[in-house]
């Protein structure tokens, strides 16, 4: 009915599961004696190889117990290992109580670390009985069956004898570790000091070393420069002194012609005269 409950809905499921409980029951031992019939039939059959690759043992944390546990089962005298079919596992499984089950799983166990985890820090003695708590909660749950094996182990190794605590040491042999430890940091702070100034000193150097081949070279180039200013001077002087000279002969030459000319019509007026004079003469002469 649509007034009915989800609680009421649930009672009805679980009573319906009651119901057939009986013959769930009969049916997972009928499954449990043939699988039982089975097992024997491998254990006198196959090959312990055959075994470790149909359980595919290897690929688990339990591969280092798979030959001592083969070799048990296939002593018929020692024999003693029984297989059980549970009935709830032959009913589909639910989910929803599926989920249930494992957030409730998670729920207590955190509880229980978060409440053993310091006990255990405090008194390293109570690890054994933490671990046999935990194991008790993980066991109460279907889903925890995949973990006792890890569990166990993890319990196993946090209950090895752990190494004697090293002895107190002496305080007078702490203080002397320290002054000495103190002597050491003042060496290697003297030394780096030392390194250090020397480093400085040498990068000091370095820097005017290469001061003083910057100023000789700068030294060498204005050197060059006037050099090359002085050559171009004389050369330029030079220049000037025989266009001068060239001039100069010019105007000697000029000056050459000038009084050859001269002399040449001073000539030319001493003849003229001399001749006018011998004219004269011949004048009177005649």
């Amino acid at each position: 009915m649509a007034s009915e409950t989800a609680t009421a809905q649930q009672i009805k499921s679980q009573y319906a599961s009651l119901r057939l409980k009986r013959m769930q029951t009969e049916v997972a031992q009928f499954c449990s004696e043939l699988l039982r019939i089975k097992a024997q039939l491998m254990c006198d059959l196959y090959s312990p190889e055959s075994l470790k690759q149909m359980s595919g043992i290897m690929g688990t944390d339990d591969a280092p117990y798979a030959d001592d546990a083969i070799a048990l089962i296939k002593q018929e005298p020692t024999r003693s290992f029984r297989i059980e079919v549970a009935a709830d596992s032959l009913v589909e499984m639910d989910e929803i109580g599926e989920k249930q089950s494992r957030t409730e799983f998670m729920t207590a166990f955190g509880a229980v670390l978060r409440d053993a985890v310091p006990m255990v820090q405090a008194a390293p003695e109570m690890g054994a009985l933490v671990g046999e708590v935990l194991q008790f909660v993980v066991r109460t749950f279907k889903g925890g069956r995949q973990l006792e094996n890890v569990l166990e182990t993890t319990i196993a190794k946090m209950n090895e004898p752990k190494p004697p605590a090293p002895p107190q040491p002496d305080p007078e042999q702490i203080k002397a570790e320290s002054a000495m430890q103190l002597e050491e940091m003042r060496a290697q702070a003297t030394m780096q000091l030392e390194q250090a100034k020397q480093s400085a000193m040498a990068q000091t150097e370095q820097f005017k070393a290469q001061e003083n081949q910057t100023i000789e070279a700068a030294r060498l180039q204005n050197a060059l420069q006037i050099e090359q200013m002085r050559l171009a001077a004389e050369t330029e002087r030079e220049a000037m002194r025989m266009a001068h000279e060239r001039d100069m002969e010019i105007i000697r030459q000029q000056g050459e012609n000038e009084r050859a000319k001269v002399t040449a019509i001073i000539g030319a007026e001493a003849k003229i005269a001399e001749m006018e004079s011998t004219d004269a003469n011949l004048r009177d002469q005649m």
